[in-house]
């Protein structure tokens, strides 16, 4: 050991006296000789240090491509030198492949759709032509250079972008009504991001990206209602296909194994040393890295072991969060190989076995090549170039698009359309500017593709599954009805039931008396459920008299709603899929309501089997009107239904009937943060967990979450802080404050801890002990000592108000259901020791004059100020871009096609090698059977 320690100073001081600087590892300089060397450079082991020979290859990758930059060290490597190396590995590739046969074809209409169908969303003849007259070889160089999704071209939902997230920690303390709102918030959001992304599939220039991405959210399968609609979660999750689906599987299966939402999904978040769960472990095995087969049931044991304690913070962002204390830190074997493991060596210990990457391979020739024809020889080519070029995925996407399998006529028409395919591809294909756009992803979910919802951990199994005899129906009925679409111009469908799939927006007319009013607008947004026709809807603005009764001021004339789901022909839909929708209304300008009533006027129900084959309902979401916002759900609901609970969730109108709303919130009268120098502001308590103090247990904790505690300018937006019965044995019992900087957003006390504090070895983390009982450890008093004056106050006001925090606790839900007062009980006579040490402790002298106060101040994620921020994020219509291109500039490329006779060639595949069909009009394109295939 000791002459390898001796080694390795020599190679470091050799290193420094060559001149070159010595850098910790990186992912960027990883990333970098990763790609160097698919591109055919050298820049020596590809370790994610900074060396001479990755200087060296970068220098001659520099001059080979003239890119006119300087590289000095790893804060060189910006965006535009890895574009290059994409560039640079496409040509190598090229070069190799320049003598063989079948990629140096030329493309035609035929083989550019074929390519474009396979690796994007639907085929654009505006797409498909840019890529005739290139080799076959060429155009994968096009789809290699488009995978990067970063920089999606349409702006994702505020709540997403704005980096503000909802108290997530806190949800389970709300009593059932804000529980209710919390969730309705979170489906909301769900809905946005489903439509935001429906949207960029139809808009986007890089198909082939999004393509991938979707490929991913198949194989690392989570699903929004099984995390408790932790909509953040999926949306980060999402960003981290988009950031690293188009790089390397080894940092995608790093990565998964600390995304909040997979660690949620599969419950490895509470996994514990004592209780390990194995879902992760064999998940991951089975359907993420090995195959069913290739791994026992011990393995599956010693991998959950090494996964205990790894778990995400709900405090403030979503975060991954390793507990040490909750991990096995023993030795584990795993298929061979003996150490004390964790995450990244799981992963690599895996990614070593050969069936990983013959695994991946087959469910990516799956997706791109056949469902039904598999060449094992070539599967196996395909799958020792992945392994070669250490889990790159351009390398395996390449070798297979290179695949005489991948060209070859047997192989066409042998992938069933997914409903992405079918629906989002036609859309994407023939430029269909639709109206009703944003009711896509309920039909997606119609036919079985419901974004961020496959049914299992297993995913959407494809093939056969999307042909069952229901869904073939389903499927023909949405076609043909975009097929009419195509044929007709929307002014002329004028029967509400023939709009499911487009629909206008709804603008009441004005009467000849009112043309010579001022007018100004309201804004709606709601949901349909339609049944034998649409819900008609009338929105009246009211005035309160002098005896307080609420009289109607102006009516605006009835409206029918659009965009809703046929429920006759598709079923019922739950809440986070409803097609929500917005219509600007006219209204006086001269108008001075207290508040508005929306009415649903045509109840009507119900079909085969009660309402669940048919019903027609109504679902407010909100009302604008002169910047303020009226939340449906704080309206006051009655219908005609005989139902006790049918009014209890406002908004939603199952039965004829109304909503009267006059509580509304705006942009400058949502709460504020309000900030005291002499009095501590905390705006919710909440109990979290505890443990029980028996025996002589060493290490006791009451833990309470505080929602904004802030003094001044110290604080936090969260933060968990714990009550500690510390028995150290000879030195007697002690009782502490600990705060810890994991536990704690964005900080605890308003700026980075001293570095006085406790530095956990595992986690990195500081922490902080403030000792109210028993004896003070000397790093426990410098940490004291480190703070600053407001700081101490800070700790101080937390310690004083200590007893109040508890009882306050106890008012939430969590104190009831999770056997808190037993717990509590437990600890009665150390509480009893606590109050009657603090009057006469330090914390008493510095701790704020004016006490503490719960505040509520804070403004809420679930609260009405979320909805104004949502407002501006939620819109209707069809994306303006369509394959890249403006919608109308879409649609008339497909219009003026100048050689009808090849129309099938642009749109159908061929079956098997056989004759392309010969169509020459849309209709004849969307009834032909090879429309469902790829």
């Amino acid at each position: 050991m000791d002459q390898i320690k001796s080694l390795k100073w020599i190679v470091i001081l050799t290193v420094i006296s060559m001149g070159f600087p010595v850098y910790a590892q990186d992912q960027d300089v990883l990333r970098a000789q990763r790609s160097l060397a698919i591109a055919g450079y050298d820049p020596g082991p590809l370790d994610g240090y900074w060396g001479g020979l990755t200087a060296s290859a970068l220098s001659d990758f520099i001059a080979d491509f003239n890119i006119g930059i300087t590289i000095d060290g790893p804060e060189d490597l910006s965006g535009i030198v890895f574009d290059n190396l994409v560039a640079a590995f496409n040509m190598h590739n090229e070069a190799l492949e320049a003598d063989i046969p079948h990629l140096q074809v030329v493309i035609n209409v035929d083989d550019a759709r074929h390519l474009l169908e396979r690796t994007g969303i639907g085929a654009h003849p505006a797409e498909i032509n840019e890529l005739v007259g290139l080799t076959r070889s060429e155009a994968i160089s096009q789809i290699i250079s488009g995978l990067d999704a970063r920089a999606p071209l349409l702006p994702q939902p505020a709540w997403a972008e704005g980096g503000d997230f909802p108290n997530y920690w806190l949800r389970w303390d709300y009593e059932e009504e804000d529980r209710s709102r919390f969730r309705m918030a979170r489906d909301r959001e769900m809905n946005q991001l489903r439509a935001w992304w429906v949207d960029e599939l139809v808009a986007t220039d890089r198909p082939q990206a999004e393509r991938l991405i979707l490929f991913w959210h198949n194989h690392f399968v989570t699903a929004y209602s099984a995390i408790q609609e932790e909509s953040h979660a999926m949306y980060l999750q999402h960003q981290l296909f988009r950031r690293l689906g188009h790089q390397n599987f080894r940092d995608l299966v790093t990565a998964i194994l600390h995304d909040p939402a997979m660690l949620n999904y599969l419950d490895n978040d509470r996994s514990r040393e004592e209780r390990p769960n194995e879902n992760l472990a064999r998940e991951l095995m089975e359907l993420f890295v090995l195959g069913e087969g290739n791994y026992d049931e011990e393995t599956v044991k010693e991998v959950a072991r090494a996964l205990t304690g790894y778990g995400y913070t709900r405090m403030g962002r979503l975060e991954f969060q390793f507990s040490p204390w909750d991990h096995d830190g023993g030795r584990k074997t795993i298929l061979g190989r003996t150490g004390r493991w964790r995450a990244e060596d799981v992963a690599n210990i895996l990614l070593d076995q050969p069936e990983a990457a013959e695994f991946v391979a087959r469910k990516f020739w799956t997706a791109y090549v056949s469902e039904f024809n598999y060449d094992e020889e070539q599967l196996a080519s395909v799958a020792s170039a992945f392994r070669d070029a250490d889990y790159d995925v351009k390398t395996l996407l390449r070798h297979l698009l290179a695949s005489p399998a991948f060209w070859a006529a047997e192989n066409r028409g042998t992938i069933v359309k997914s409903p992405v395919d079918l629906l989002v591809g036609t859309v994407r294909s023939h430029g269909l500017a639709l109206g009703g756009v944003v009711s896509l992803p309920n039909q997606l979910a119609a036919l079985g593709q419901n974004l961020f919802e496959p049914p299992n951990v297993a995913g959407w199994p494809g093939a056969g599954d999307w042909l069952t005899p229901s869904r073939i129906l389903l499927r023909n009925d949405m076609v043909g009805r975009l097929s009419d679409y195509v044929e007709n111009s929307l002014a002329e469908q004028s029967e509400p039931d023939a709009q499911i799939m487009v629909a206008a927006s709804a603008e009441p007319s004005i009467s000849g008396d009112e043309e010579t009013m001022a007018w100004g607008s309201i804004r709606v947004r709601y949901a349909a459920e339609n049944f034998q026709g649409p819900p008609h809807f009338q929105v009246s603005a009211m005035r309160e008299n002098d005896s307080g009764f609420i009289r109607s001021e102006w009516d605006s004339q009835i409206i029918v709603a659009e965009g809703g789901i046929d429920t006759e022909r598709y079923g019922r839909v739950v809440a986070a899929d409803l097609p929500w929708r917005e219509v600007e209304i006219p209204v006086p300008i001269e108008i001075n309501p207290d508040g508005f009533k929306i009415s649903f006027l045509n109840d009507h129900c119900c079909g085969v089997g009660g309402s669940d084959g048919g019903d027609r309902n109504f679902y407010l979401d909100w009302l604008s009107y002169n910047n303020r916002l009226y939340p449906g759900s704080s309206g006051e609901q009655r219908t005609s239904c005989s139902s006790p609970d049918a009014d209890r969730r406002s908004g939603y109108l199952y039965c004829r009937g109304h909503v009267t709303l006059t509580e509304y919130v705006t942009e400058e009268t949502g709460p504020t943060f309000v900030r005291r120098s002499d009095q501590l502001l905390i705006d919710r308590v909440a109990f979290e967990w505890a443990e029980e103090i028996r025996g002589e247990d060493d290490w006791v904790s009451f833990s309470l979450g505080l929602l904004a505690p802030r003094l001044g300018s110290v604080g936090a937006e969260a933060m968990r802080i714990e009550l500690v019965h510390n028995n150290t044995g000879n030195a007697g019992h002690r009782l502490l404050l600990k705060i810890e900087e994991r536990e704690c957003y964005p900080n605890c006390l308003g700026a980075a801890m001293p570095s006085a504090a406790y530095v956990n070895r595992d986690t990195g983390h500081r922490e902080m002990n403030f000792v109210l009982i028993g004896r003070e450890w000397d790093d426990e008093r410098r940490q004291w000592n480190a703070l600053t004056d407001e700081q101490r106050a800070f700790v101080s006001s937390l310690w004083i108000a200590m007893p109040e925090l508890l009882r306050q606790s106890m008012q939430g839900r969590n104190w009831r259901e999770r056997d808190a007062q037993r717990k509590y009980e437990t600890w009665s006579e150390w509480l009893r020791r606590m109050e009657e040490a603090l009057p006469r402790s330090r914390y008493a002298q510095h701790a704020a004059t004016d006490g503490w106060a719960l505040s509520g101040a804070h403004a809420d994620s679930n609260s009405m100020s979320m909805m104004m921020s949502m407002m501006s994020g939620s819109a209707n219509g069809a994306p303006e871009l369509i394959a890249g291109m403006p919608a109308g500039e879409a649609r008339d490329y497909v219009e003026d096609l100048s050689e009808p006779e090849l129309f099938g060639q642009y749109f159908l595949t061929s079956a098997g090698g056989s004759e392309m069909p010969q169509v020459s009009q849309p209709a004849e394109v969307f009834q032909h059977p090879m429309y469902q295939l790829k």
